[in-house]
């Protein structure tokens, strides 16, 4: 090679190199031009123009660029219109049909509309002017604003095109604006601001042509609507065409779209309806009716079509002008995946290969249409949800493998949507299908949900993760994190997209528009926090739901699952309403979340038709139990909640069915106003509905259904844990004899190794004592041999020592295993006493479910307590076992301080008003009068407190509008106290002259006058300025058998409640009020004259109490707080050895995003305290709280001392004595039939550790009358 040679080739290469690197540049220039518009697209969430796949909702018609796939169909509805009908008449109505989800509002809209006008017309014709609406309520005025909307659009596209370098705001583009609406008479006030031009323009618009086409007379006469348009634009769009158009080919024609056409059916107004529906015939008559200029394209779904037979002549247009809809073929499906990325990258000059799949692998690309194919081509009930599905996915794959790519640190990269792209898509490769882990519906009858497609799993897995994000949004504008609004927030959400759907005629589930205020009028929890009947409830129903629930669905709307538009009929009042809906019924049916919300609302409204139908259909007389059965009494209180004050009646259903295994909750989700609206949905003129009365009578029903299945469920129960006590009676003494044979035989092969070892030991005795002789008489003759022989017995006799010596070790090891294994056994049998009696103490603090507590459990409460306690039983005892003895015994009383948290109830005085030995707690006791207020006194009490140190020396009392309010102070404004109004309607409130203890008489539920004792506490908030709060911390109701059917005899005499005197001591609180008595059936329950009854329950065992002693003996310790579970939230601890075996550990959370629970002064925090012994990873006692924060604890062994931030020393009571002598309080103030008098006064039966068992397995008698406790004679309580 020459060197002229070399020097042109270095010359090639750096040229090389400069244009690769131009071209590197010039890529990086149009990737960050992309990169920009991206991100400002982002704020636009159904914006195309960067990411070109739609979603869920169908293609537009600025969107035909990138609506592919559909080609030969689209040329097929040009044709369509273009062409002639069977009479040879051009065509000027298409129907065009295709079942839900096949695509045909996007092939309408960006396949015809989109290029309408390169169509060309036998008459060849002018300009094309396209109204697009889609009716939902009132479709004339829906009509109307597309109308108007559609000729402002014309007006501003042709002065935008005439003078591209003005602005809307520009005073030259106002004037050419209003020259044209002067030409139709559209004038525009010359007030009129740039910035509010269009919305003006379009106004006046639309009010011209309600005045030219739905007056009065229109409205009235109906077939005078479509004459009237066709003159409308042989006239006015006409002049405004010539206007806009000097040289235009001919005269404007109007084409007139209708998506959803079905829609029109529901509507509810006639008149609105049979306009629309006269203009479709008038359309299709066009030539004969001299107005060649109107054309209409309608699409309808397949499903819906049936409703054309039901008008007259309507069926013959759709028989004239049908245009069937086919689903996207294989073929298709890859161009619809491919080119709308394609397009938009090369829209921007990124076109990076000539491949025909790219961006997307071609294995990508397969696996997608594969996906879709055996979605479409599968036994799906709705095949064609595919479309949308897929369109879905792309969208989301788009979103994350652009998004991704833009990210990237090297700007020199290529796009490549590959099978990782895939992958990252969340449950895209998930192949096992999970519900969601928290569900109030069962799985079906016949097993786990069928697994689902990939496409609709994504579409699954989105709505969840946006329904997450939803719940956020609810809290943060609401203001707090906390569980009870997250709940709050998931009802009401529940509610609101039930109500976006409806059933059609033939029940399918199709979607419905509806506002926020529509929305909140379906949720039971705003029909009970916020009635709607004031100014005040209005303002707070805004900042309480309205405002967070626009904020949820907001974050749908950006997940382009939703969508949101004005309701036309609510512009002529100045506040436009916003309503919503799904964007597509695919997202209902493939969100398996909103599948069964719509499921369950369907079973409860077939059921309540069910009901209506019944009760309105003479002269048969409804039979409750046969009109709702179990399950259906089960789908209802899903929905709508059990009866509220009935919980005794809701009896679960005996039968098993699928809606009776699934979790229900008590309250239900839908109000009222919902049940209302599912009964008019169906009603008929010849049953007429009355909504208050319905719904009394569907109470009835319910209540009667219920009493009715009751009794055979109590006897079903009855029996199921008599023969669960008896099969586990049987299995504890197999078990137990099982443990004894077992006892027995190790004993007798103890015995016999004994034995062998005391042979052994003879026969070496025997052999030493031998040995012993044969040595004596050795060494006699021996004296006499020689040395050497003495030396060699000698060796002898040593060597026999030492196999004497061996044996004896052996003995002595027989001896000491005997000796263990005797004690092994011992502690064995200890061990086994404390799991038996833990388990007569288990049973004995079952919780079960409010009034549904045997009272016999009392007693074996008592009988557990005792016997581990007692200390003549447990002799021989080593630590373990008294460890594991008080470890036993700390958990029982743990589980008893809920047992023993209600109220008892006493129809007689002498438990207090005797002398004070005799009284509740021993001795200390005290009582004073107590001070009673009504609601409809009108007036204040005041109470003045010895102690500021406990809370305020001046505490004031009223009632407000029927609300107890309270002041801390002269000074302090009243306060609601929300604890108490919680209870209902108050008759009336007593309490001590501490206030620390009341008595309030509520007609909450069903039963009126029932009595709760309110256990409360003051926290004093910290800063420069404290102030007091009042916090109800335990509600003490009637929860027994025993005390409700006494108070039920015995009821509170309220003309003399001003008699009522407090009564207390360390242990016990209560009120002596007077009662009266009644008559019950034939029998007279008393006949004597007033009398009191006492209400009375615990304090400092199940709850905490003040102890003003102990005030200043704590120093402030410091939590050690780490992030917490909940969103911004800290979980604290606060750790103290209180001794050298105990350790105290106190938990509780904070959340500190917008100072609520433990940091605002007017929340308190939730705090577990446990108490720990020596290394035991197990607590042995634990106690639980509502208050401040804690700062330090102590404890002695009978109490608990905990300090908090205010400064204030409250202590749980921890003595063993106090929870026997609780117990044996509520049996010895018993009067009944089922007390004392049959099982024995128990805490004077002396029993041992081992009869126990036996005593708790004893037959019981049964029920007196059904009920466990009532007066013992006549007249004598």
């Amino acid at each position: 090679m020459t060197i002229s040679d070399a020097l042109i080739n270095v010359n090639q290469r750096s040229s090389s190199r400069k244009a690769a690197f131009r071209a590197s540049k010039a890529f990086r220039a149009r990737k960050a031009a992309f990169r920009a518009k991206w991100r400002e697209e982002a704020s636009r969430p159904q914006s195309t123009k960067v990411n070109p796949y739609p979603g869920l909702r169908s293609f537009n018609v600025n969107e035909a660029h990138i609506f592919r796939a559909r080609t030969n169909q689209i040329e097929a509805l040009r044709a369509a219109l273009g062409g002639t009908s069977a009479n040879g008449n051009a065509r000027h109505v298409i129907m065009v049909i295709g079942g839900s989800s096949s695509g045909k509002s996007s092939i309408v809209k960006a396949g015809l509309l989109a290029d309408i006008h390169s169509l060309r017309m036998k008459d060849g014709g002018g300009n094309w002017y396209v109204a697009e609406c889609r009716p939902a309520e009132l479709p004339m005025q829906e009509f109307l604003s597309a109308l108007a909307t559609m000729i402002v659009g014309a007006i501003f596209r042709e002065v935008q095109a005439q003078e591209p370098n003005l602005t809307e705001k520009s005073p030259k583009f106002v004037k050419k604006v209003r020259r044209a609406l002067d030409v139709i008479e559209a004038h525009v006030a010359p007030s009129t601001g740039p910035g509010d031009l269009r919305a003006t323009a379009t106004q006046s618009v639309e009010a011209l042509l309600k005045v030219r086409l739905w007056s009065p007379r229109h409205q009235r006469q109906t077939t005078s609507v479509a004459p009237a348009l066709a003159l409308f634009v042989q006239e006015e769009l006409e002049r405004l065409d010539r206007h806009l158009h000097p040289r235009r080919a001919g005269p404007p024609r109007l084409l007139v779209s209708i998506d959803q056409f079905e829609e029109i059916f529901r509507c509810p107004d006639n008149s609105e309806k049979s306009a629309i529906f006269d203009f479709i015939r008038f359309v299709d008559q066009a030539e004969q009716q001299g107005a060649p200029e109107l054309y209409l394209v309608a699409s309808m779904r397949s499903e819906e079509l049936h409703r054309c037979s039901e008008l007259e002549g309507i069926s013959d247009v759709v028989n004239r002008s049908v245009h069937l809809v086919e689903l996207v073929s294989h073929d298709n499906v890859r161009q619809a995946i491919i080119e709308p990325g394609r397009l938009t990258l090369q829209g921007f000059d990124l076109l990076d290969s000539l491949g025909v799949n790219w961006p997307y692998e071609e294995k990508a690309v397969d696996v997608i249409a594969d996906s879709y194919n055996e979605f479409a081509g599968g036994k799906a009930d709705h095949r064609a949800d595919a479309l949308p599905l897929l369109q879905h996915f792309l969208r989301l794959l788009w979103d994350s493998s652009v998004g991704a790519w833009l990210n990237e640190a090297n700007d020199d990269t290529r796009l490549t949507i590959d099978s990782a792209s895939l992958s990252a898509i969340p449950e895209w490769e998930d192949l096992v299908q999970r519900r969601p882990a928290k569900r109030r519906t069962a799985l079906p009858p016949d097993g786990p949900p069928k697994e689902q497609n990939r496409l609709a799993r994504v579409l699954n897995s989105r709505a969840d993760t946006v329904y997450g994000k939803a719940i956020k949004a609810w809290c943060k504008v609401a203001g707090d994190p906390s569980r009870e609004t997250q709940d709050l927030a998931r009802t009401v959400l529940k509610g609101a997209f039930i109500s976006m759907v409806r059933q059609d005629d033939r029940r399918r589930v199709v979607r419905d528009w509806q506002s926020v205020d529509e929305m909140l009028s379906v949720s039971s929890e705003v029909e009970r926090l916020v009635p709607p009947n004031g100014e005040g409830q209005q303002v707070e129903r805004a900042a309480r739901f309205e405002r967070p629930l626009i904020a949820a669905l907001r974050e749908f709307e950006y997940a382009t699952l939703i969508e949101k538009r004005t309701d036309p009929g609510s512009r002529e009042s100045g506040e436009p309403v916003s309503k919503y809906s799904v964007f597509h019924e695919s997202f209902i049916r493939n969100w398996r979340q909103y599948s069964d919300w719509v499921e369950e609302a369907g079973k409860a409204s077939n059921i309540l038709r069910v009901v209506y139908t019944a009760l309105n259909a003479p002269p048969k007389v409804p039979v409750p139990e046969d009109i709702v059965t179990a399950s259906g009494e089960a789908d209802l209180s899903a929905v709508i909640g059990d009866m509220e004050g009935d919980a005794q009646l809701a009896v679960p259903p005996v039968e098993k069915s699928a809606a009776s295994e699934r979790t229900v909750t008590r309250s239900g989700w839908a109000s009222q106003e919902w049940i209302s609206n599912e009964i008019r949905r169906f009603q008929t003129a010849s049953m007429p509905f009355d909504a208050s009365r319905f719904l009394a009578q569907l109470h009835s029903v319910r209540t009667g259904a219920s009493q009715a299945r009751r009794k055979p469920f109590e006897l079903a129960t009855q029996a199921a844990l008599a023969n669960e006590r008896a099969a586990k009676a049987e299995t504890e003494m197999a078990a137990a004899q099982t443990k004894a044979a077992n006892a027995e035989a190790e004993r007798a092969r103890a015995e016999s190794r004994e034995a062998e070892a005391k042979a052994n030991a003879a026969k070496a005795a025997a052999e030493t004592a031998s040995a012993y002789a044969a040595t004596a008489e050795a060494e006699r003759k021996a004296a006499v041999t020689e040395r050497l022989k003495a030396e060699r017995d000698k060796k002898i006799s040593q060597r026999r020592l030492a196999v004497v010596s061996a044996i004896s070790c052996i003995l002595v090891f027989c001896f000491a295993a005997i000796y263990y294994l005797n004690g092994q056994k011992e502690l064995n049998l200890f061990r086994f006493t404390i799991a038996k009696i833990g388990l007569v103490g288990f049973e004995a603090t079952e919780i079960g479910g409010g009034i549904s507590r045997p009272l016999y459990r009392d007693r074996d409460l008592w009988l557990a307590l005792n016997a581990l306690e007692s200390s003549d039983d447990w002799n021989g005892a080593d630590s373990e076992i008294d460890k594991e003895r008080n470890k036993m015994r700390g958990r029982i009383m743990h589980r008893a301080r809920q047992v023993l948290s209600d109220l008892t109830f006493v129809p007689v005085d002498s438990t207090f008003a005797q002398s004070t030995s005799q009284s509740l707690g021993g001795g200390n006791f005290k009582h004073e009068k107590a001070t009673c207020l009504s609601p409809s006194a009108g007036k204040e009490a005041l109470f003045s407190r010895k102690d500021g140190r406990t809370g305020p020396t001046e505490v004031r009392y009223t009632f407000h509008n029927g609300v107890l309010q309270y002041a801390s102070g002269k000074s302090e404004e009243f306060r609601d106290f929300d604890g108490v109004n919680e209870l209902g309607s108050i008759s009336e409130l007593c309490a001590s002259s501490d206030s620390a203890t009341m008595l309030v008489i509520s007609n909450k539920g069903s039963q009126p006058l029932q009595p709760y004792v309110i256990l409360t506490q003051w926290n004093q908030t910290t800063g420069n300025s404290p102030r007091w709060y009042l916090q109800a911390y335990a509600t003490r109701p009637l929860q027994s058998w025993s005390s409700l059917a006494l108070f039920t005899d015995y009821p509170i005499d309220l003309t003399n409640i001003e008699t009522s005197y407090y009564v207390s001591n360390d242990t016990v609180v209560g009120f002596v009020v007077p009662v009266k008595s009644i008559r019950k059936g034939s029998r007279e329950v008393a006949n004597v004259g007033p009398q009191m009854g006492v209400l009375w329950t615990n304090r400092g065992y199940s709850t905490q109490m003040v102890d003003s002693d102990a005030f200043g003996k704590f120093e402030t310790l410091s939590p050690a707080c780490g992030v917490g579970g909940l969103p911004e939230s800290r979980e604290c601890r606060i750790a103290k050895q209180v001794s050298t075996v105990e350790k105290i550990v106190g938990k509780y959370t904070e959340l500190s995003s917008n100072d609520t629970a433990c940091v605002d002064n007017s929340e308190y925090c939730q705090v577990q305290l446990q108490v720990f012994e020596g290394d035991d990873p197990n607590p042995v006692d634990e106690f639980n709280y509502i208050g401040r924060r804690p700062v330090n604890f102590d404890s002695d062994g009978n109490y608990l001392w905990i300090q908090s931030d205010d400064r204030i020393v409250r202590k749980f009571d921890r003595r063993p004595q106090v929870a026997k002598d609780l117990i044996a309080s509520r049996w010895q103030n018993l009067t009944c039939e089922l007390g004392r008098n049959i099982l024995g006064h128990f805490n004077d039966t002396s029993l041992g550790v081992n009869e126990i068992p036996r005593f708790y397995l004893q037959k019981l008698p049964p029920y007196p009358d059904g009920q466990d406790c009532h007066p013992a004679q006549a007249g004598s309580p």
